[in-house]
């Protein structure tokens, strides 16, 4: 073992290499899936945002929206509540009534229902995971998912940072050099570069802020709640009615151009 040279010392020092960088090489291959997985879940972001900013924009006001969510039984509607008019307007198919507010009460339930699928796809994905996706939004990743492997990655990183850090391989490699000290005398090799070298090669753990997850309600199903939401529509058209019709007709407009 004293002669750095042998054949088992070589095999060991290998060894300890191997899995060194291997170790590394596999965290780097994790932090670039959950950076993939967290462009896909900005996508579906965008999503939610598009379909809420619409949902919005045929209530009107802003204290109308919150009045809105309220009436489904949604307190606290989290960052939907942020979700501006889209621009450009979607396509937008308007559904067919004998009435006008008819017409309106039926397209504020179809965009809530095309709402609660943006939404239930971000928070639960129902996407198969064993088929792949040809639009990387309908990906079956959701933000449970991302949660999940940063603490993952972020237990390995500590546990790297920990176990396995360079000044340490290097002390331990030492270990097997007879002439290491002669060695570490010409390089100038000390404990204080091993150091520095731990700090260039840290692992920094990933904040949640990070990942620029956003807060969206679990909404009630389509279904539970229509009931709730052709009241809500009832009541408050006739103070709106105007500006609805002239914005339903945008909506038309803008679907009729794509």
């Amino acid at each position: 073992m004293a002669d750095y040279d042998s054949p088992l010392t070589e095999e060991v020092l290998r060894d300890v290499a191997q899995n060194f960088f291997g170790t590394r090489k596999k965290l780097d291959d994790m932090i670039e899936i959950l950076d993939s997985f967290a462009a896909t879940l900005r996508l579906k972001s965008e999503r939610v945002e598009q379909r809420a900013g619409v949902l919005h924009f045929l209530l009107v006001e802003d204290d109308r929206v919150l009045q809105f969510y309220a009436a489904i039984g949604v307190d606290q509607p989290g960052d939907l509540a942020e979700c501006g008019r889209p621009e450009p307007l979607p396509g937008f198919r308007r559904p067919f009534a004998l009435t006008r507010r008819g017409r309106f009460a039926k397209a504020v339930y179809d965009q809530y229902r095309r709402l609660h699928h943006a939404c239930r796809e971000y928070r639960c994905s129902t996407a198969n995971p064993l088929e792949k996706a040809e639009n990387p939004v309908d990906a079956c990743v959701d933000v449970r998912m991302l949660q999940a492997m940063r603490e993952l990655i972020n237990a390995k990183i500590r546990e790297i940072n920990e176990q396995s850090s360079p000044s340490s391989v290097l002390q331990y490699a030492k270990g097997f050099d007879a002439k290491g000290e002669r060695q570490s005398k010409v390089t100038g090799a000390t404990g204080g570069e091993y150091a520095g070298m731990d700090q260039k090669y840290l692992y920094r753990p990933i904040p949640v802020e990070q990942m620029g997850l956003k807060q969206y309600p679990d909404l009630p199903d389509p279904v539970d709640c229509r009931a709730d939401i052709e009241r809500f529509c009832r009541k408050v058209y006739p103070q709106i009615a105007g500006e609805v019709n002239v914005r339903l007709a945008r909506l038309k407009e803008a679907g009729s151009g794509t």
